[in-house]
C-alpha cells in the first residue's frame, strides 16, 4: 500500500467520523474515545514517516501553497 492510498482511507475514515457527529443516536463519549484513539494513530503514522514519504508529503498535490499563508 502506497503513501497516497493510506491518506485517501484516512480521509475516508474522518468523513466517515464527521458524519456520525451529526446523528444524535451515537454515544458522544464513545465517539469521542474514538476519535482520540484516531489523533493517536495519526500521530504515531505520520512521526514514523520515511525520507521518501516525507517528500511525497510536502509535494503533495493538496497542501498548502505561499498564497495560501498570504491570503
Amino acid at each position: 500500500m502506497n503513501f497516497y492510498e493510506i491518506e485517501k482511507k484516512i480521509d475516508k475514515i474522518e468523513e466517515k467520523l464527521k458524519s456520525l457527529h451529526e446523528r444524535d443516536d451515537i454515544d458522544k463519549e464513545k465517539l469521542k474515545a474514538i476519535e482520540e484513539k484516531f489523533k493517536r494513530k495519526i500521530e504515531k503514522f505520520y512521526s514514523n514517516l520515511t525520507p521518501y514519504q516525507k517528500v511525497l508529503l510536502a509535494r503533495h498535490p493538496n497542501r498548502p501553497k505561499f498564497l495560501d499563508y498570504v491570503n
